[in-house]
């Protein structure tokens, strides 16, 4: 393929919007399994909860923020049993 000027962008663009659409229809088909399975983000009962339908850019993740630890020697099997499955 040898596409020059107008072409070649036209194509890239082309590309990148089937490549988005591809993206975001899969992150959908994926939050509708979850939601099936009855599943959800750790520590949340609703699938959409602290996390977007889709992601928009490439490679970022979304935050997750996990517990931490007080100090507190008695509590520590309360804390640990959040990790347990």
């Amino acid at each position: 393929l040898d596409l020059e000027g107008e072409e070649r962008q036209a194509a890239i663009d082309a590309w990148a919007l089937c490549r988005q659409t591809y993206r975001e229809g899969k992150a959908r088909a994926r939050a509708r399994m979850v939601e099936a399975r009855g599943e959800g983000p750790i520590g949340s009962g609703n699938v959409g909860a602290g996390m977007p339908a889709v992601r928009s850019s490439n490679g970022r993740l979304p935050e997750v923020t996990l517990p931490k630890f007080t100090g507190k020697v008695l509590e520590f099997p309360s804390f640990w049993a959040q990790f347990e499955a």
